[in-house]
């Protein structure tokens, strides 16, 4: 297995140094994810589509996540953000995980008077502190490395009356994007819940 590059890592990091030494989100704006999930062994799609019974491993995580707003897209009701995780597994792997990623988030929904919703699409890096288990061995997958593609869907549903807190539902998704990353093809794929809080 050939070493992961760290040069995509060290990009990234750089990218998001600069977003924060902008600091250009409104006091309301910034928020901080809480969420915890296990591994499913099912592909994206199975999940994203529920075209089969899910089924999850005993392989879990925790991550603590803080985003920010930059750009906001006028007339659109969506602006992008960017998002930084620190994450814990445990059960069949036993490692940390850091994630950095730009997020697309649609917040205008006709309903949002009686619950208050919003979809979120992120794309950035993940890095494993030890190439993961699970994703070594799983049916779905061909090699396995530190370094991969993070990929974030994410729907959040809140009261009006509590106007800084969200329930959240995350996938939470590794990739080597068809062996773009070291020859890996396939990854892992993690269904969450947790809360969000604006402030």
């Amino acid at each position: 297995m050939r070493r992961p590059s760290i040069r995509r890592l060290h990009a990234l990091l750089a990218l998001f140094a600069g977003l924060a030494a902008g600091g250009c989100a409104a006091p309301g704006e910034r928020a901080v994810t809480a969420y915890v999930g296990a591994f499913s062994d099912h592909s994206l799609p199975d999940e994203i589509l529920l075209a089969q019974p899910l089924t999850t491993e005993e392989s879990y995580m925790g991550a603590v996540a803080y985003s920010e707003p930059f750009i906001e897209i006028p007339g659109a009701g969506a602006r992008w953000e960017w998002e930084v995780q620190g994450v814990k597994h445990w059960g069949i792997q036993d490692h940390y995980e850091l994630n950095a990623l730009l997020v697309m988030r649609l917040m205008r929904l006709p309903w949002n008077h009686v619950v208050r919703t919003s979809f979120a699409f992120g794309e950035g890096l993940s890095w494993a502190s030890e190439v993961p288990e699970i994703e070594e061995s799983s049916r779905e997958n061909d090699g396995a490395t530190q370094l991969l593609n993070y990929l974030l869907l994410e729907a959040t549903f809140g009261a009006p009356a509590w106007e800084n807190l969200d329930f959240v539902f995350r996938i939470h998704h590794r990739s080597g994007i068809f062996g773009l990353f070291d020859d890996v093809n396939g990854g892992s794929n993690v269904l969450a819940v947790g809360l969000k809080y604006r402030f």
